[in-house]
């Protein structure tokens, strides 16, 4: 299914998981608009300086670089206070997934972590991840490091690898992050994300497909614009049809009427003509003919290919909001072998 997930939710635009960018913001990330401070910079340099947080203590080093007021933001658990506006948005995703997505014996198909500690390993944050030892994104300017090997986490995303370890197949991951941006209209150096990820067996991603049994996961070949080197492209077409469908679904929950289900006559012509188009992606088109998304729904949406250092393809989801093109959400097909690292190599994301 994604990488996905809700982009920073303060990023009032709601959003579904904000990826690592490919490129330094340098100077942006100063925090709370200016560089801080000494007296706002935690107290360090004295030998055996530690920091204080949530119960346990981080020995300070040359890479610590929180201030006091980053630090009276964590724990405070928007997200779950009881009719917050981003509880009520937790909630209403909630909802629509342990709706739409049940399974076999009934039960909710994807589970919920929202009160995963806020501070990670730089492994948790980057490594696990796949995002080089050089990448601009490690750099102090835009991160918060307790010290070299513990920062509070970027993204959502530095928890995938446990949950995944863990051996869970979907599930949404809420939490708030922490970035040195500049304040304005779209940037907080405190803001929230939730995440989803789902992992397909075979048997899953070809069991409604005629001859499913002869199509493969994976196979050995050269990587691509479209895919990675070892997934076939019959395993990416259904991958990326589900994912876009997916995060159609939840996104017209949230900010236009409900698309029909699977019990509408309409959509499973529709998804039969979608699945069938030569590129095997949800045609625009095609969409809004069905009145799926368009002026029929209340929505208009555009996919826009983009990079992520773990998932390819990848796409940002906009959405047309008063004549302007706004970005929602981040997602895209898990890299193999982050989804291997996890132990799980006979799965595709």
């Amino acid at each position: 299914m994604v990488c996905s997930a809700l982009r920073r939710v303060t990023h009032a635009h709601i959003c579904l998981v904000r990826k690592v960018r490919p490129v330094s913001r340098g100077h942006q990330h100063q925090v709370w608009g200016s560089r801080p401070a000494a007296s706002e910079l935690v107290a360090r340099g004295a030998p055996g300086s530690v920091t204080e947080l949530l119960g346990k203590s981080y020995p300070q080093d040359d890479h610590t670089n929180l201030t006091q007021k980053v630090l009276s933001r964590v724990g405070r658990n928007l997200h779950n206070q009881r009719h917050h506006p981003l509880w009520l948005i937790k909630e209403r995703v909630k909802e629509h997934f342990y709706k739409q997505y049940v399974g076999r014996f009934g039960t909710p198909l994807f589970s919920v972590y929202d009160d995963l500690c806020p501070v990670v390993t730089t492994w948790q944050n980057f490594d696990s991840l796949l995002i080089p030892a050089d990448h601009p994104s490690r750099k102090k300017g835009d991160n918060y490091y307790l010290n070299r090997t513990h920062m509070l986490r970027a993204h959502t995303s530095a928890h995938q690898w446990d949950l995944l370890h863990a051996g869970l197949d979907a599930f949404l991951v809420v939490g708030d992050v922490y970035r040195r941006d500049q304040i304005d209209s779209q940037h907080y150096p405190v803001f929230h994300q939730l995440e989803g990820v789902r992992l397909f067996s075979q048997h899953e991603l070809f069991a409604d497909i005629k001859d499913g049994d002869c199509l493969k996961l994976f196979e050995q070949s050269s990587r691509s614009a479209h895919k990675q080197e070892m997934h076939t492209m019959e395993a990416l077409k259904l991958v990326e049809f589900d994912l876009k469908q997916t995060l159609t679904r939840l996104v017209a929950h949230l900010f236009g009427d409900e698309l029909p289900t699977s019990k509408d006559p309409r959509w499973q012509e529709y998804e039969g003509l979608s699945r069938a188009s030569s590129d095997g992606r949800c045609n625009a088109d095609l969409r809004q003919a069905y009145g799926f998304v368009g002026p029929d729904c209340g929505l208009e949406i555009r996919w826009v290919e983009c990079y992520f250092p773990f998932t390819h393809p990848s796409f940002e989801m906009e959405i047309n909001f008063h004549g302007e093109w706004l970005e929602v959400l981040g997602c895209g097909v898990m890299e193999q072998q982050l989804v291997n690292s996890g132990r799980r190599e006979s799965h595709v994301y």
